[in-house]
This record gives structure tokens, C-alpha cells and sequence, in this order.
């Protein structure tokens, strides 16, 4: 079902349209009577499938909600699905708790973001995917997603020798609901609740410890903090109570494709202090610096 800004305004009182609108999506901001909404309008297939993945994580962190409040977290409050082209979420009127370019306000939330973290895996360790979400458990496998790597911006031994460390791990790696774009600029800060929002990618289908590697090789790399990047798994691994052997062999294939990943990014492009940090951090991967990486 195609949805189109005219079918909102037969909806809503008044319809705005917001600035951040791409090719995957329209963002509206519509108002019915005293309250306003915020209306995702989905542009094709993918982004439809999107919408399907935001629905999964608003009623996966419901149940969050619901089941231990104490943790204050909370996922985006869905209004009204409209077939399955378009969302119309409640408006959130507050900041995020970091931007992406603060890494001061990252630093100062990175005990609560660690424990986020630990429950959020807690929460999905006890979670039974619902049947109409069958569908979406499709995306590549980390095995898959290694046979299709490139190596036009990671030379090839490299490539060999990160091959060999992740088949001595894989069997390690298990699936485990994430959101899959977890960072501190997609969570709202309201009330000291958080909010975790744009749910687009979550699913079943993405490894365990995803959105912990995420943030990890941001902070090495992107950020270039290598000791908050660490300070973050520390957090992590205290409050998993896992030991650390345990935990590095769940999560070192994880990472190393978020690092190679990331090193292929930064070898297109001509930031040579990016190119630096990523290079360190599949490095230390392969050399298997364990006191480095935690």
C-alpha cells in the first residue's frame, strides 16, 4: 500500500513536512487535534520492510517497558500503522542523549549506555520472536556476509588472515535480536527515561553483541578514543558478569567484521588519522592483543 503526504492531510488536522526526508523515507510531523505525531512514509520495498523492523523494536521494548521498569528504558510509541507503507509514532519533544559529533556528552552517559547495553541482551536472551516477524529472519549471516567481502579497499592478506581468525570463532557466534543503528544520538532523553528510536534495522537476523561492536569501533576508530572504546567493553563485560575469555570469543568475529567494515569505509575516503585507528583496530584484532581490545 503506497501512502502519500495528501493521504495524511485527510488524516491529520495539519501536516508539516520535515527536512531530513531521503530516499528511503518521508518524515512528517502531523497534528490531530492537541497532540502532535511524527510519520514515517515509506519510498519503496526496503524502507516497507523498514517500517516492519520498527514495529518488531517498538513492541520488543514495550515489553522492556512493561516487564522491568526500573530500567527506564522505553522504545517509540506507535499511534496508528497504516497498511504497511507508513507509521505514525508519538511525537517526542526532548534531546538526545548525545549527538554524534559530542563525545564529551557520550563520555558522560558511557556507564548508563554500557548498562542499556547489558539488559537490552538480557531482554532479547528471554525473547520469542513473534510469527507475523518470521519473515525477517533473512538478513546475511556473519558467514555469508564474509564470503561477499571486497577487496578493493582491504588488501588481500589482510583479508586472508582475518578469514582464518573468524573461522576459529565462528561457531561462537549466535543471533540475538539487536536494534542494528544503536548510538547514543537514536535514544531520547525524557524524564531520565530513555527512548530508543529508529528501529528500522532491529532483527533477529544480526549477531549477538551487533550494537555492542557498533559502538566499540566508532569509539576506536571514528572517534579515535581507543581508552573510552575500551572503558565502554569493560562496563559491558562487568555487568554481563561473562568472563573475559568467554566474552572475547562471542565477540572478536563480531568485531572484526565491524572493523574490517569500517576500514574499507575509511580507505575510500582521505582522512588519514580514520585510515590510522582503523588500521589499529583490525590489527589488534588479528594480533589478538586481548589486554588492547578490553
Amino acid at each position: 500500500m503506497n501512502v502519500s503526504q495528501e493521504d495524511m492531510s485527510r488524516i491529520f488536522e495539519e501536516v508539516q513536512s520535515l527536512d531530513s526526508t531521503n530516499d528511503r523515507f518521508k518524515y512528517l510531523k502531523v497534528r490531530r487535534r492537541d497532540k502532535w505525531y511524527f510519520v514515517k512514509i515509506a519510498q519503496n520495498d526496503t524502507a516497507r520492510e523498514g517500517l516492519l523492523r520498527e514495529y518488531l523494536w517498538s513492541e520488543f521494548m514495550e515489553r522492556v517497558s512493561v516487564l522491568m521498569p526500573f530500567l527506564k528504558l522505553d522504545g517509540p510509541h506507535i499511534f496508528k500503522r497504516i497498511g504497511t507503507g507508513a507509521l505514525v509514532i508519538d511525537w517526542i519533544e526532548a534531546s538526545v542523549v548525545a549527538e554524534a559529533w559530542d563525545i564529551d556528552a557520550w563520555q558522560r552517559n558511557l556507564e548508563r549506555f554500557a548498562s542499556m547495553h547489558v539488559q537490552l541482551d538480557r531482554a532479547a536472551g528471554n525473547y520469542s520472536l513473534p510469527q507475523v516477524y518470521t519473515k525477517l529472519a533473512h538478513r546475511d549471516t556473519p558467514e555469508t556476509t564474509w564470503k561477499q567481502w571486497s577487496t578493493d579497499r582491504v588488501d588481500e592478506q589482510t583479508i586472508s588472515d582475518s578469514r582464518q581468525l573468524f573461522r576459529e570463532y565462528e561457531y561462537r557466534v549466535t543471533l540475538r535480536l539487536q536494534h542494528g543503528d544503536l548510538w547514543p544520538w537514536e535514544i531520547f532523553n525524557v524524564d531520565d527515561r530513555w527512548v530508543i528510536i529508529d528501529g528500522e534495522k532491529a532483527g533477529i537476523d544480526l549477531p549477538r553483541f551487533y550494537d555492542v561492536a557498533q559502538s566499540y569501533v566508532r569509539l576506536f576508530t571514528i572517534a579515535n578514543n581507543q581508552d573510552m572504546a575500551r572503558d565502554f567493553l569493560r562496563m559491558v563485560i562487568d555487568g554481563l558478569e561473562m568472563s573475559r575469555d568467554d566474552f572475547y570469543s562471542q565477540f572478536i568475529p563480531v568485531v572484526l567484521i565491524r572493523a574490517i567494515s569500517q576500514l574499507s569505509n575509511a580507505n575510500s575516503g582521505d582522512d588519514e588519522s580514520l585510515k590510522a585507528s582503523s588500521n589499529l583496530l583490525v590489527n589488534t584484532c588479528l594480533l589478538r592483543e586481548v589486554e588492547q581490545i578490553f
